[in-house]
């Protein structure tokens, strides 16, 4: 559970923690204790506006609303990262970790007492009155929301009367709800009927029960449960419900195929930044789209992270064959997942081939849980004119810029919320710089706080005294860098050779940093 303590701190940071999940009938389970109708002599009866948990739901701007309320009694609550939360809210952390929405807890404008006991004749109180207790908060903006997720306790086999006062206050025509619940034996009781009946226009998912027995250890099915709902988004990768992309437009890439070789275009039609009319004097076809070969690590490897790599080729051509394919076959061999970015040459300028390689590296990032990486251990590496393409990216194209400030035209995508920074570069046979001129501004590289930068090239070569050059000024800007110069190699040894064999140095490097990061 690392990765949800880690969600938790910030979501909790200043609040006070005191939620317990409620009371609930002593009735024994007779089904598995999560399962979605884990409750005996429950009724069969399902409302027309009723589903099974496991259908799918359309996507769109989703709600996680809950009731959780504290008392005293033993296996009502879970501690995670020495956090206190009731069960019910438990699992509405989770849900919304694992989706991505937003989140509302309803609570009593009179507070309910904490005395497990006093409560439960309260609650019974409640129901014999059928009460309406009134919630301290309201909902801003509910309409936007097609999707909401509703969680409570079980108490006296029905909703708790705070429920019912929600439900009465909301208009839930054409949305759909997917209930969740928490109990001491009883399940869901009648509650999803309840709620079909309270909401006659809305569509009700019979969602997932819990006990309170296993609430403890039961994340896993409940991120489970999410997937299969269809709702499920990686906690690592941005919030697309956020505050930040409410407005922002969805990208629509292709899903990755981890393990299966696959080409993954980069920019949706008509979409890309910086446009240009067709001539004859383009370097590519009119059909050419920018796009990454993902070539993955070989069956049995274990997996260290993710290395994008650009060709050299003076951004007339992509010398592909001697550069990236073999050092691609190398590195996955290693356990790098490898991704061999075809960025736009001429008469495109580096800072729009730039363009293509930051969104390769923002949608290998958005989708690292698939990947099976930490988003953070994500590498550039490029070779000759490649490196210096890297040496843009890390330079200008990095972190939250987007395409927008190169392109006054362009809209950025809920992909371009992703960052595009690198945990390392490799400059093979290459600089920062522009074509044939390395750059050794120490201040423009002290301000771009550069990652660790890896060198390799050869004394025969023709920018060698270049390299070195660069390769100082970034030291001296306090980059850590990491230099192999092979004694008469020439330019262009790609993937290496007995004289130059880097890969395997390369690999040594950045496995500590991706090890330290």
């Amino acid at each position: 559970m690392g990765r949800f303590r880690k969600f938790l701190s910030l979501l909790l940071c200043g609040a006070c923690l005191l939620s317990f999940a409620a009371c609930t009938d002593s009735g024994a389970d007779t089904k598995n204790p999560s399962s979605p109708e884990n409750y005996p002599g429950s009724s069969n009866t399902t409302s027309d506006n009723m589903n099974s948990n496991t259908a799918t739901v359309d996507t769109g701007k989703t709600l996680v609303v809950y009731f959780s309320m504290p008392d005293n009694k033993d296996n009502s609550s879970v501690v995670i990262g020495g956090e206190t939360l009731g069960n019910t809210q438990y699992m509405a952390y989770v849900i919304k970790e694992n989706t991505g929405a937003d989140i509302f807890r309803i609570e009593p404008e009179v507070p309910y007492t904490t005395d497990h006991d006093a409560l439960v004749e309260y609650a019974q109180q409640e129901k014999s009155e059928n009460a309406r207790p009134a919630i301290k908060d309201s909902i801003e903006n509910f309409d936007e929301y097609n999707t909401v997720f509703v969680g409570y306790p079980n108490w006296w086999a029905d909703l708790p009367m705070i429920l019912y006062t929600f439900f009465d206050t909301y208009d839930f025509s054409g949305k759909k709800i997917i209930t969740f619940n928490t109990h001491g034996g009883s399940g869901f009781s009648r509650t999803n009927e309840t709620i079909a009946e309270l909401e006659p226009n809305a569509e009700v998912i019979r969602g997932l029960s819990i006990s309170r027995d296993v609430i403890q250890d039961a994340e896993q099915d409940i991120v489970d449960w999410v997937k299969d709902l269809g709702l499920y988004h990686d906690p690592n990768t941005v919030d697309d419900t956020s505050s930040e992309s409410e407005n922002t437009p969805a990208f629509n890439m292709a899903v990755p195929t981890p393990g299966e070789a696959q080409t993954i275009y980069l920019w949706e039609e008509g979409k890309m930044p910086c446009p240009r009319e067709y001539s004859s004097s383009w370097n590519d076809p009119e059909d050419f789209k920018p796009h990454m070969e993902y070539r993955p690590v070989k069956k049995g490897v274990e997996v260290k992270g993710a290395v994008m790599l650009c060709a050299g080729g003076a951004f007339v051509f992509r010398g592909n064959w001697g550069d990236t394919y073999p050092t691609a076959d190398k590195l996955n061999e290693l356990g790098y997942q490898c991704f061999v970015v075809q960025y736009r040459l001429r008469p495109f300028t580096q800072e729009e081939g730039a363009l293509d390689l930051a969104r390769a590296v923002r949608y290998v990032r958005y989708y690292a849980d698939e990947y099976d990486i930490d988003p953070n251990d994500i590498a550039v590496v490029g070779y000759s004119a490649g490196g210096i393409l890297c040496g843009e990216q890390v330079l200008n194209w990095k972190g939250d810029v987007t395409p927008a400030a190169l392109d006054e035209n362009y809209i950025p995508d809920t992909l371009d919320l992703v960052s595009a920074d690198s945990a390392a570069i490799g400059h093979i046979y290459s600089f920062y710089g522009r074509l044939s001129v390395g750059s050794t501004d120490v201040e423009k590289f002290r301000q771009s706080n550069l990652p660790p930068t890896f060198y390799a090239y050869g004394t025969e070569d023709p920018f060698y005294h270049q390299f070195m050059a660069n390769a100082d000024a970034v030291r001296e800007a306090g980059v850590s860098v990491e230099e192999h110069c092979y004694d008469g190699q020439p330019h262009g040894f790609g993937a290496g050779n007995k004289n130059s064999d880097w890969v395997p140095e390369f690999d040594r490097w950045l496995t500590d940093i991706y090890e330290n990061n």
